[in-house]
């Protein structure tokens, strides 16, 4: 009988180890289990904030190169403004020292333009008098001093 009461004292011991082992086992995969979800959690954060990160620069980068792009755009207008201006300066001095007046030209080129029509072989000079709404340059309502850069 003091057999008997050995084993089942042992045998109770036993459940009660193991019992306890359980206990720790489960708190200890608990613990990793939230270890990991924080860790994981914590790499998530990181991971968005180098997104938000690459994002912004490359609107700023895209930003940058929108204004560059306008401000090329803006320059190679003044330029072709500028070179519009001086053929119109260089065509009027040229005229002047032939002693030939820029209306009389205008209106001539609008005679000829306006009767026989512009052939394919007229010079580009006889047509840049035109306008292509067919209004005779007497008729236009703006000076040159427009097309002068300011």
């Amino acid at each position: 009988d003091k057999v008997e009461t050995t084993h089942a004292r042992e045998n109770k011991e036993f459940k009660e180890s193991r019992l306890e082992g359980v206990k720790i086992l489960s708190n200890f995969q608990e613990k990793q289990r939230r270890d990991m979800l924080k860790q994981h959690q914590r790499q998530r954060e990181d991971l968005e904030n180098r997104i938000r990160a690459r994002k912004e620069s490359l609107e700023a980068a895209m930003k940058k190169n929108a204004e560059s792009t306008k401000e090329e755009s803006r320059r190679k207008t003044r330029r072709l403004m500028e070179r519009h201006a001086e053929a119109l300066r260089a065509f009027d001095i040229e005229t002047a020292n032939l002693g030939i007046d820029n209306a009389a030209v205008i209106g001539a080129s609008a005679r000829i333009s306006g009767s026989s029509g512009v052939s394919g072989g007229s010079s580009s000079s006889s047509t840049s008098f035109s306008s292509s709404s067919g209004q005779r340059p007497s008729d236009w309502r703006h000076s040159r001093a427009e097309f002068l850069p300011s």
